[in-house]
């Protein structure tokens, strides 16, 4: 794990399950539970957005589909919304999370991907009602 990624809040989580379990550690055994601490904190982060932008990107989606009737202009608009959103805490996630491995260009690609394939089944789903 890259040192930066180590927060404060990792040291300290570490400090405190070390005193809590009375366990005898090395400093080198501190520095490797507060990382371990860190990459879970990072991969709890990236569940969090994860599951924020898959929330925001549904609701956008249901409401395209219960609004098929409104103008062509109107559903760009939510689209561009959900772009918007979604590149926004990508963003935020970059700024935060030193660590990442996927460039910005491979994640928005993976979701554009990934509301292409929701498109395709909203589109089936709707074309069967």
């Amino acid at each position: 794990m890259n040192k930066s990624s180590v927060w404060i809040v990792d040291q300290l989580a570490a400090a405190r399950v070390i005193r809590e379990l009375n366990l005898s550690v090395t400093e080198s055994g501190i520095n490797r539970l507060a990382e371990l601490l860190a990459d879970h904190r990072l991969d709890a982060m990236d569940l969090a957005i994860s599951r924020t932008q898959l929330t925001i990107s549904n609701a956008i989606r249901d409401l395209l589909g219960r609004n098929r009737h409104k103008s062509g202009e109107w559903s760009d608009g939510c689209r561009s919304a959900e772009m918007a959103i979604l590149t926004d805490t990508l963003d935020a996630i970059q700024i935060m999370r030193p660590k990442q491995t996927r460039s910005k260009g491979q994640v928005l690609r993976s979701l554009m991907r990934q509301a292409r394939k929701t498109d395709r089944l909203m589109t089936r789903t709707v074309s069967h009602t």
